[in-house]
């Protein structure tokens, strides 16, 4: 472990605790004092004697001693556990919580005591931190300042003990350094981390696994009491995504019991073999996928208590049999997907502990949280009010939370950190247990940098242990350690960034990067300026100046990718020295959150990944010349890509050989791709190709899905599973919401279930999507409309049971239709309705006399009526196509009257004597006429 010295730690202390009367431990590198410990000290008191012996003499030179408590001695002491003093001075070991501590002042004698597994060991960084300045900042730095004189008060009364009982920040996932990435956590008080005798152990999840559980309960259960889909079968459920368990069913229930007991049983077995600390949470919670089983009696508990209390109810039938025989045990189920909302009627057992899982809005869509904005933005109130709610219902919650944006193409910078105290304060009132935060800048093949990361889960942790700190102060001292003589310069890059994040109204997720508000050029010049000072200021310093390259990284990473936006390069940089920065700084990432072996091996395909907008592939010849957005593996955010030679820039995205089920082949359909809004939840666009119609040279080919307007939190899908999803923020513009784009998917599909007699393995492979703006998009109006003013609504604004059709004729080459059954078997038909009146002022049918024959457009007169904010025009006699009108009320001129007309193509025979077409019901616009 690197380990800095310097001199803030004397200031520091001054500023945090302030002088009166002192007792001086070491001066100019001496001490009378030893530190005592107990005969019976169990192996993380050891350690904490150690690290406190280690510590004092780095910051002061000193030697204080370690003796046992049995030793003779006529120095002062520093009594550390469970000693003799301490029981006399009514510190008893057993009185204390697990991780609670105690540091007293006797005289001049002082003790540093607490509960086991963890509390000594606590105290001990709690006596290190307040006294000599000490601190942990990150996995490869310690700060330990250099004191000629070593005071502390001479009246300490300190007991505390940890806000949560699990606390954690996942940031580290994978071939990271175990020891560096234990040694920080352990010293952050995240109790979740190593197992390590030396560190108390950690709070383990019980077996099988810490979360989606329910499949290592129930994949030997029988076909007749597994869980039941929506077609009425039950199913066998083999992996994660095929489905649940069946709540109801009694057996189910005894068999979940069983199995409970026997894992508790297995695990403290082991644990009394190995000396370690036996596991209290078990988790026992849905797949991850849909919650709710279809089966009729399921059914009747989610209707009874809600989706989540049918959960509930289950894991209160098997948390009530637990605790006849551990009543030290706490089950957890999952609030997540269908089940977030909380229960009817019914309340969780006070030893279950619910786990609240709200994914950020890039994941869920408009009403969930932004983990970008302090709770009390407006765009958290529903969070706020569903944890609220969960605390009717429960005594215990745990909340599995998100610290950071996943479905950005590339870093760019950003933090959350002044969101923390009021959000982790929050849930320190609404009684939570159970803290992890999911927030990794790294996976097994890649880095994934983000803004001040070190100071997110430094503070993070800070605030688990104790909410009420003050975040200036913490920031402050932050700072200072961890940027040395660069620190000035860096608060201001802090505050300005976050100050800076606010002029983007909307979710920071639902914006492309390059399309933030804030990210202009006066941004990437003042952090510039700033990052130049503080890498001047702290020139002298290894570890000071390599925490400002890292931000440095962030900033270079966006600017590259944002070379496009600023074609006059503000920063004055050649692509050469940006590149060079990038590849120097990104490597010293990867070695600080890798080992070296596994960055060795990785590093290569992370340089490709941050460099490729330096070498994007030119553009096909029937895309020149157009306005065009064009999107290549490295835009894509978090998808593996695969090489590919073939690939337009030499990797793609891939949808590989594998079964989703026994009974359905993976790559057993045609080829499905669309592209999708999650909010409105709403298709924009779909299309399938049948396997016949599939090019037989196993080659990459442009596929046209449609035109279409791209809205804020939409991707592009691609296989009938999904399995590729690709968000499109790099092509959604705030400023420009209603530009329309062609739509252009390069794939490959390569295996025999695709091309006959292929020797390749199954696969659909995307290595590119392009986006062609459509310009000069006003378009005519019908011929009946000319002259007069009209408000035109696009196809795009209908809601409901629709879908989006590629129709040429249509004057966006795009028209919607309803979705459903037998849906021309009665004349076509529209009209208004006010959803808060129930008022209809029309309803028209259009006779067949009236059909147009040629099976083109034509515009049919619906009625006239006043406008309304809660008026809707409804389409087709099924009422599945609908289009809110309110956005077109002007409460300037309530009683103004519109005639309303629709631009309609209907064919087939169903409408068309003798068509040899399909039937169909299709709408490309809606007209207002005042």
């Amino acid at each position: 472990m690197l380990q800095w010295k310097c001199f803030y730690g004397c200031l520091l202390c001054c500023v945090l605790f302030p002088l009166s009367a002192r007792v001086t431990l070491a001066e100019n590198g001496k001490t009378e004092y030893v530190i005592v410990t107990a005969e019976n000290a169990a192996a993380a008191e050891r350690n904490a004697a150690q690290e406190l012996h280690d510590c004092l003499k780095k910051v002061t030179g000193a030697d204080f001693r370690i003796v046992d408590q049995k030793q003779k001695r006529t120095s002062p002491g520093i009594f550390v556990g469970n000693t003799d003093f301490a029981s006399a001075q009514g510190m008893k070991q057993d009185s204390f919580g697990p991780e609670e501590w105690s540091i007293r002042s006797v005289g001049k004698e002082i003790v540093i005591t607490g509960g086991r597994p963890r509390g000594v060991l606590y105290g001990v960084y709690d006596f290190l931190e307040r006294f000599a300045g000490c601190r942990w900042f990150s996995i490869d730095m310690d700060y330990t300042p250099s004191m000629a004189v070593l005071e502390v008060p001479e009246e300490i009364r300190i007991q505390s003990n940890p806000a949560f009982r699990y606390r954690a920040i996942y940031f580290l996932v994978s071939n990271m350094p175990a020891k560096a990435f234990h040694h920080f956590t352990n010293h952050a008080r995240m109790n979740s981390y190593g197992n390590l005798p030396e560190y108390g152990f950690s709070e383990m999840y019980g077996s099988p696994r810490g979360c989606h559980s329910y499949l290592d309960y129930s994949k030997d259960f029988p076909v007749e009491i597994s869980w039941m889909g929506e077609n009425g079968k039950r199913v066998q459920v083999r992996k994660q995504t095929d489905g649940q368990i069946c709540y109801s069913h009694p057996e189910v229930r005894k068999r979940f019991i069983e199995k409970m007991k026997a894992y508790i049983k297995t695990d403290r077995e082991e644990a009394a073999k190995k000396g370690t600390s036996y596991p209290v949470f078990y988790d026992m919670s849905a797949n991850d996928c849909s919650v709710p089983c279809h089966c009729p009696d399921c059914a009747k508990l989610a209707e009874k208590y809600g989706i989540s209390g049918m959960v509930i109810d289950f894991t209160n039938t098997v948390a009530k049999e637990i605790e006849k025989e551990y009543p030290d045990v706490l089950v957890m189920m999952f609030a997540y997907k269908e089940s977030m909302i909380p229960p009817k009627d019914i309340r969780a057992r006070d030893n279950v502990v619910v786990r609240l899982a709200f994914m950020d809005v890039e994941f869920a869509g408009g009403k969930n949280r932004d983990v970008m904005r302090p709770l009390g933005n407006p765009q958290n109130r529903w969070y706020v009010e569903q944890m609220d709610n969960w605390r009717k219902a429960a005594k215990n919650l745990a909340v599995w939370d998100y610290w950071k944006l996943y479905t950005e193409p590339f870093p760019c910078p950003k933090t959350p950190v002044s969101n923390l105290p009021e959000l982790v304060r929050k849930y320190r009132d609404l009684g939570v247990v159970h803290l992890f935060v999911e927030a990794e800048i790294a996976s097994a093949e890649r880095v994934i940098p983000d803004s001040f990361i070190d100071l997110r889960n430094y503070a993070g942790a800070r605030l688990m242990v104790n909410p009420d700190l003050d975040m200036k102060s913490l920031v402050e001292d932050f700072m200072n350690g961890f940027y040395g003589k660069g620190a000035a310069p860096m608060k201001e890059y802090l505050s300005y960034l976050e100050t800076r994040m606010n002029e983007e109204p909307l979710p920071l997720s639902y914006v492309h990067p390059a399309k933030r508000k804030f990210m202009d050029k006066d941004f990437f010049l003042t952090v510039d300026r700033l990052l130049s000072q503080a890498e001047k200021s702290a020139a002298g310093e290894p570890l000071p100046l390599a925490n400002v390259e890292q931000e440095r990284l962030i900033l270079d990473i966006a600017y590259l990718n944002m070379l496009d936006k600023f074609p006059e390069n503000p920063l004055k940089l050649s692509r050469e020295q940006l590149e060079a920065r990038i590849r120097k700084n990104l490597d010293a990432f990867g070695r600080k959150h890798f080992t070296e072996s596994r960055w060795n091996q990785i590093k290569g395909s992370n340089f490709q990944r941050f460099l490729a907008p330096l070498y994007r592939p030119p553009l096909p010849e029937k895309f020149k010349d157009k306005t065009v957005i064009d999107m290549i593996w490295s835009d894509i955010g978090q998808a593996a890509p695969v090489e590919d030679a073939d690939a337009a820039a030499g990797k793609a995205l891939s949808v590989p050989i594998t079964h989703y089920s026994a009974k359905e082949p993976f790559h057993g359909r045609e080829v499905e791709f669309g592209v999708y809004a999650r909010d409105r939840k709403q298709h924009l666009l779909t299309r399938k190709v049948a396997k016949a119609d599939l090019p037989q040279d196993e080659k990459y080919h442009f596929y046209y899905l449609g035109r279409s307007r791209i809205l804020e939190n939409t991707c592009l899908w691609v296989h009938w599973t999904w399995w590729i999803q690709i968000p499109l923020k790099m092509v959604y513009d705030p400023l420009n919401a209603e530009a329309v784009y062609d739509v252009y998917l390069s794939l490959k599909a390569q295996g025999p279930s695709y091309v006959k007699n292929s020797k390749q393995p199954d696969d659909l492979r995307v290595d590119r999507a392009i986006f062609v703006k459509v310009m000069n998009m006003e378009n005519p109006l019908p011929p009946e409309l000319q002259g007069k003013k009209a408000i035109e609504i696009p196809y795009s604004a209908f809601e409901y049971l629709v879908e989006k059709k590629i129709d040429e004729d249509a004057v966006e080459k795009m028209a919607v239709s309803p979705k459903g059954n037998d849906l021309h078997s009665k004349e076509p038909a529209f009209g208004l309705i006010d959803l808060k009146t129930k008022k209809r002022p029309f309803t028209t049918r259009i006779p067949a006399a009236e059909i147009a024959q040629d099976e083109k457009y034509h515009l049919y007169k619906l009625g006239r009526s006043k406008l309304t904010p809660d008026m809707r025009l409804w389409g087709h006699f099924t009422w599945h196509m609908s289009c809110p009108l309110g956005k077109y009320f002007n409460s300037a001129d309530p009683d103004a009257e519109y005639d309303v007309y629709v631009s309609l193509k209907l064919q087939g025979p169903a409408y068309v004597k003798d068509s040899k077409k399909e039937n169909a019901f299709l709408v490309e616009r809606i007209f207002l006429v005042k």
